[in-house]
């Protein structure tokens, strides 16, 4: 299935959970630290390029018991990155 050749070695890595083999579930997070007890079972995929300020903003918010956010965190505008700007991100 996927390559599990990049380590969670820093800050801000976006990297997919497979649910399972054949299973088409998966969750999507970014990393908040090094994470090297994920490597070797989930895929690292992308880093952030941008915004590492406001991913700060979002770990210091509250969360319940279950480690999920108090209130509802909505991603409203994300955009996609032309091209050049990816390759732009890549070679910095």
């Amino acid at each position: 299935d996927e390559r599990l050749a990049l380590p969670h070695s820093r800050p801000g890595l976006l990297s997919m959970a497979n649910m399972g083999r054949d299973s088409n579930g998966c969750q999507f997070f970014v990393t908040l630290q090094p994470a090297p007890q994920l490597d070797g079972k989930h895929v690292v995929f992308g880093r952030l390029v941008a915004g590492m300020a406001l991913l700060r903003q979002l770990e210091e918010m509250p969360t319940d018991a279950t480690e999920r956010p108090a209130t509802p965190i909505v991603i409203t505008r994300c955009g996609a990155l032309s091209r050049a700007e990816a390759l732009a991100a890549t070679a910095a």
